[in-house]
């Protein structure tokens, strides 16, 4: 049997001499790494969506202001603020891609965020001059919310998998 270090500290047989165990070995190791690309892709499109929404509150407070919520802004003070904020938070979002497996668990913090938006969002949208606009974004934070914890849920079942093989592996056991 022959095995592969997929990121340092998990590996995954790529050969194994009975014609049972390699395809499915193999195709595992396909989906496994599907699962990394499309929760990178998910976390990119997070993360530069807050740093852009960020930036461009920052920079145009009061066209984004009129536009978003239709009415001229009084103070850019806050609102400002809060596209700073966005900026930060996206940049924060976009971290775990510098290395996914060492910083994977800074997506939950991601998600938890996320949830935490929406939550925000639906129970103040009432103090805005227009909440509808207010809702469709709890909306759109939830539907981010769900495209990151889905991948990212196939990504720790990988992980458990990975585990699972090593153990048994550890212990002479065959593959399941």
């Amino acid at each position: 049997m022959e095995w592969k270090i997929l990121d340092g500290y998990s590996r995954i047989a790529v050969s194994i001499s009975c014609e049972k165990w390699s395809e499915p070995m193999t195709q595992l190791y396909e989906k496994q790494q599907s699962t990394v690309k499309v929760l990178k892709i998910i976390v990119f499109c997070v993360g530069v969506h807050s740093v852009a929404l960020g930036t461009v509150i920052y920079f145009f407070t009061s066209s984004f202001y009129q536009f978003f919520l239709g009415e001229p802004i009084a103070n850019p003070f806050f609102v400002r603020q809060s596209g700073i904020f966005l900026f930060l938070i996206g940049l924060f979002y976009l971290f775990p891609l510098t290395n996914i497996n060492r910083y994977h668990q800074f997506i939950i913090l991601s998600i938890v965020s996320k949830v935490f938006a929406v939550a925000f969002l639906l129970s103040n949208a009432h103090l805005t001059p227009f909440p509808p606009m207010i809702y469709l974004t709890a909306v759109i934070d939830g539907l981010m919310a769900i495209a990151l914890a889905t991948p990212y849920f196939f990504y720790l079942r990988r992980d458990v998998l990975g585990q699972r093989q090593q153990m048994a592996t550890a212990a002479g056991a065959p593959h399941e």
